[in-house]
């Protein structure tokens, strides 16, 4: 009889599950034990409330009702042949840190084997592994996301931290090789990639190609005194269509956004425009402007300084940009040495000059000709 289960009670369940406060919420479904406690659901709903609400406090016996809401559904093994519920139950009984190594190793195994392809579970497997030392199993974890195709871009990112960990030289090769390899990674991935790992160095030339092609061009506004200001940048740098709707730029003490976005050469590049921005009468009696841009995408936000400059004989602006704009379009990649980047044109009397780039928390930057990680 007790476990005949009528509409109310579902009813109630779920009116109580949909409360916002996790700590309230938890409360009250303890309170409901006496009417729901073998509806299977029951259990899910309170230690997700427990999970919530031990984020959110970070303390009380949150932990340990985890626990028991593990154990009273034990009394429901074998009632489904996939059992989704049992999955969360663990994992909210694992995150709470409070287990044992070995215990934890045969939750992580419980936890996947009737799942091999939720990309999910795996990733939180994976950082599991990580947080308890066991590495190879995280690798195993992440790469299999990776073949899935799922959580791509944070499964190489800890793969990347993973391999470090483990000073795998040669997985840390084989993985950047395959990101330069694939047309659909994008050159902020890499460029972070090569700032996290110690073996960066050798493909440090095959990325300057990507970071040369970002140009600047002032084009003259005929209506007002201030001239727009042209971002062109090849569409590998991009994460997702909208990034650059999003993108900041600081020139001087001018903090303006894009007015006008397209697509170049059928997708080739992209260009944005900043509209009267640029004081090219004032520039031109010699004034250095400041300049960055933000693009604050959802993985690694790309952060390009520099500055703006007239053209003078000192910094031979026209010799420099010929020359670097001249190797980069005869060298082939691998062969491209980093000193080809220098001073580019902007129009025929301004120069715009790369100091650094900065891709989530890597970030190089160029002295005397050449790449360099920035000294933190």
């Amino acid at each position: 009889e007790n476990w005949r289960v009528t509409s109310d009670q579902i009813d109630d369940l779920l009116k109580t599950a949909k409360e916002s406060d996790p700590a309230t919420r938890h409360r009250n479904l303890i309170r409901l034990e006496k009417k729901c406690e073998f509806i299977p659901a029951y259990w899910y709903y309170r230690a997700d409330a427990a999970h919530s609400a031990l984020q959110k406090e970070g303390e009380g016996n949150f932990a340990e009702d985890i626990a028991l809401c593990l154990e009273r559904y034990g009394s429901f093994a074998g009632f489904f042949r996939k059992d989704p519920l049992h999955g969360s139950l663990l994992m909210f009984h694992m995150a709470t840190m409070q287990l044992s190594p070995e215990v934890v190793y045969k939750y992580l195994n419980d936890l996947v084997e009737p799942f091999p392809r939720d990309a999910s579970k795996r990733l939180f497997a994976a950082l599991t592994c990580i947080r308890y030392g066991f590495y190879d199993e995280a690798a195993e974890h992440l790469q299999a996301n990776i073949d899935l195709k799922q959580f791509e871009v944070v499964s190489r990112t800890l793969l990347t931290g993973v391999y470090e960990k483990k000073k795998n030289t040669d997985g840390q090769i084989a993985l950047l090789q395959k990101l330069m390899e694939d047309e659909s990674t994008s050159n902020q991935e890499i460029l972070f990639q090569l700032g996290e790992i110690s073996v960066g160095e050798q493909f440090l030339r095959r990325i300057v190609p990507e970071v040369s092609a970002i140009a600047l061009k002032v084009e003259s506004n005929l209506l007002y005194r201030l001239d727009d200001l042209l971002l062109t940048l090849p569409a590998r740098w991009l994460l997702a269509e909208n990034d650059l709707a999003l993108a900041t730029l600081y020139i001087g003490n001018h903090k303006v956004t894009p007015t006008k976005l397209k697509m170049e050469k059928e997708g080739e590049n992209v260009a944005i425009t900043f509209e009267r921005i640029v004081d090219r009468k004032r520039m031109l009696k010699g004034d250095v402007v400041p300049l960055k841009i933000e693009v604050p995408t959802t993985h690694f936000p790309l952060i390009v300084t520099g500055r703006l400059e007239p053209v003078t004989e000192k910094n031979k602006l026209g010799e420099l940009a010929g020359e670097a704009l001249e190797t980069l379009k005869d060298s082939k990649v691998g062969e491209l040495v980093s000193e080809a980047l220098g001073p580019l044109l902007v129009d025929d009397k301004l120069l715009f000059t790369l100091e650094r780039i900065q891709s989530g928390t890597s970030c190089f930057s160029w002295k005397d000709g050449k790449m360099r990680r920035c000294v933190q």
